[in-house]
């Protein structure tokens, strides 16, 4: 169980004796920056289009259903590590390859 939905059992853990307070305090918000807009559809429903954009990007069925059923948190950490691993594709491919030899990804990181 999350750490956070602990608080909603607050009522349970004083009857049973089980309450113990928190030590950190939640972070709430948005986990990136959208465009200034003073549009309400757009600041209501801009996140469907970008899941709909990271779906049709998604490699395989399993990435698809994290993408849309992921935790926020993890679905960012994916995309940071998705375009960083890109990012060192074309690094790669920019370099010069002599006749015969083949670079991996890995030897260059």
């Amino acid at each position: 169980m999350g750490h956070f939905t602990k608080r909603s059992f607050t009522f349970w853990d004083c009857l049973f004796g089980t309450y113990a307070k928190e030590d950190t305090v939640p972070t709430y918000g948005i986990t990136s920056k959208i465009r200034l807009s003073s549009n309400p559809f757009y600041l209501n429903f801009h996140e469907f289009s970008r899941i709909i954009k990271d779906v049709r990007q998604a490699k395989s069925l399993k990435e698809k259903l994290f993408l849309v059923f992921g935790s926020p948190a993890e679905v960012d950490a994916f995309k940071r590590k998705r375009s960083t691993t890109k990012k060192l594709q074309s690094f790669s491919s920019s370099l010069p390859i002599h006749a015969g030899e083949r670079r991996n990804i890995a030897e260059i990181a």
